[in-house]
């Protein structure tokens, strides 16, 4: 396709020079008689007519083939960008289920209370209490932290524009994103951010929350 650019840049550029080599020969023949004058404008009408063909043809071409290429340059980008994408996908889906043993000890740690609330409490009285070695603190909360950083990395990786949130949901399904971290990590890390700073923090909730909610446009 190159190469046809190519050609429609030099028609242009040989009917340029036509268009020179008239206008020099004009200025040259300008001392002549009447007789020159008129074989020259005769000349210089079959030249004309000539020299516009080749530019339009040129143009055309030039034209048409750069729409093409430029057709296929946004195929060739469209696909690099699915096969990011996949990519992308793929490696979430890989990292999620490593964690399958900290999804599992959180799991297992609210079925053992009769709702959330109590879970909550006992986590709370866990992060307050001056003995900190009971089984929630060795073994519940690594495992919070570690899922709760999975899921803001790459709430942060999507509001930085590295991340789309199809791809995000496509990995990980709506049960990890509504079940888990909004059902049972989010109201831990709730737990440990209102002790540290006294205050709520709604930020990757909120992120994950919108996300079910147009779950349908994901898809």
């Amino acid at each position: 396709m190159k190469r046809f650019i190519a050609l429609g840049i030099a028609v242009l550029l040989l009917a340029t020079a036509m268009w020179i080599l008239l206008d020099r020969a004009s200025w040259c023949l300008q001392s002549r008689p009447a007789q020159y004058h008129l074989a020259l404008a005769g000349l210089a009408s079959a030249v004309t007519s000539i020299v516009s063909t080749l530019a339009a043809l040129g143009v055309l071409i030039y034209v048409v083939l750069t729409f093409k290429l430029w057709q296929e340059t946004a195929r060739t980008n469209a696909e690099a960008r699915r096969t990011s994408e996949a990519t992308l996908m793929s490696q979430l889906m890989v990292e999620y289920d490593s964690m399958r043993d900290s999804v599992r000890v959180i799991e297992d740690y609210y079925r053992g209370f009769p709702d959330r609330e109590q879970a909550l409490d006992a986590f709370r009285l866990a992060q307050t209490a001056q003995v900190r070695s009971n089984d929630i603190m060795r073994v519940v909360d690594p495992s919070r932290f570690r899922l709760s950083r999975f899921f803001v990395r790459i709430r942060k990786l999507s509001v930085g524009g590295f991340l789309s949130r199809r791809i995000i949901f496509m990995a990980l399904g709506r049960a990890a994103i509504e079940d888990l971290f909004i059902g049972q990590i989010d109201p831990l890390d709730q737990v440990i951010t209102r002790l540290a700073l006294n205050r709520d923090s709604f930020a990757d909730r909120d992120f994950f929350s919108t996300m079910l909610k147009d779950r349908e446009d994901l898809v």
